[in-house]
């Protein structure tokens, strides 16, 4: 069970590069997913900066704005939960993880640095479940994952689907960080 769910992403990896090489970089960069899908016209939450290396690499004009909201950070190249923090926005001014309080210079300084020490990451306003949701979660976003395969011919066949629901405090539904 655990080689299924921990490794079905390798897998899905390895059959996407065999089969549609010039997609692969689309599963495994959050930011080519991004703009996959908006260029795509599919729904996909906004992606508001990207940091690597310890430098803005989006938006193109390097100038990224935070909205007064609850932000998301995320690894790059990340998965299974891992390397996502949540900042509060504060009736301050400021975004908290923990501590310290930071301003929208010392964030971005906050974010370019973490890039240049570990992976890069992604910048995304925090999505909220619908209100019927809320009693159900610990406020963490619960989320439905469909699996579906594309043959070389462009049809899609799902095979699978799961509803995954955030546990505790965590800011992740992901299986290995305790979701159900």
């Amino acid at each position: 069970v655990d080689a299924f769910l921990y490794e079905q992403g390798t897998l899905q990896r390895e059959c996407i590069a065999r089969s549609f090489p010039d997609e692969k970089n689309v599963l495994r960069d959050k930011l080519e997913f991004y703009r996959y899908c908006r260029s795509h016209d599919i729904p996909t939450p906004e992606v508001l900066a990207a940091f690597e290396d310890g430098r803005v690499i989006f938006p193109e004009d390097g100038v990224p704005q935070f909205p007064e909201k609850d932000l998301l950070v995320k690894d790059l190249r990340g998965g299974q939960g891992e390397g996502i923090e949540k900042y509060a926005f504060d009736e301050e001014g400021t975004w908290k993880r923990e501590q310290p309080s930071r301003g929208p210079e010392a964030l971005m300084e906050h974010f370019a640095q973490r890039s240049a020490e570990e992976n890069g990451i992604i910048v995304q306003p925090v999505v909220h479940n619908h209100d019927d949701w809320q009693p159900f979660t610990s406020g963490a976003l619960a989320t439905v994952r469909i699996v579906t395969a594309r043959s070389n011919e462009g049809e899609i066949t799902p095979i699978g689907a799961a509803l995954r629901m955030p546990t505790g405090d965590a800011v992740v539904d992901n299986f290995s960080a305790g979701g159900i």
